[in-house]
């Protein structure tokens, strides 16, 4: 799939919470991806 953004910032903000339909999912993957850290495999 490809996506053409004009820039970094455009497809930053794309990705951003305040754009997701539900903040909440958003801010749950995070947490997960930061408790996950360097070890994605370990954390269920």
């Amino acid at each position: 799939m490809e996506h053409d953004y004009g820039s970094v910032r455009e497809l930053q903000g794309c990705m951003s919470q305040q754009r997701c339909a539900n903040p909440g999912d958003y801010e749950r993957a995070q947490y997960v991806r930061e408790v996950q850290g360097p070890w994605p495999g370990l954390v269920p």
